[in-house]
C-alpha cells in the first residue's frame, strides 16, 4: 500500500516522474556525470497547505500510473 502524504507544511512539492526514457540518463552516461537528485524526467508542481487536500486525491486518480513524490518545503 502506497502511503499517502500529510498536509502537515506550509509549502509543498509534487514531482511527477514521466518515465525511464530520460535524456538524462543518457547525457550522464556518455559525459560520465552524475544524475540526480532525480534520475527521471519530471515535472514539480509547487502547492501550498491550503491546496494540499484538493489536489492530492486529484493526483492520486489522474496520474495515469505515473509515479508522483510529494514532499514538504522544510527549508535550504
Amino acid at each position: 500500500m502506497t502511503r499517502r502524504p500529510s498536509n502537515i507544511y506550509e509549502r509543498h512539492h509534487a514531482h511527477v516522474y514521466c518515465g525511464a526514457a530520460s535524456v538524462a540518463q543518457p547525457a550522464g552516461a556518455r559525459f560520465g556525470l552524475p544524475v540526480g537528485p532525480h534520475p527521471l524526467s519530471s515535472c514539480q508542481i509547487s502547492f501550498g497547505r491550503e491546496d494540499f487536500e484538493a489536489l492530492i486525491p486529484w493526483l492520486e486518480t489522474h496520474r495515469g500510473g505515473l509515479t508522483v513524490l510529494v514532499h514538504g518545503v522544510t527549508g535550504g
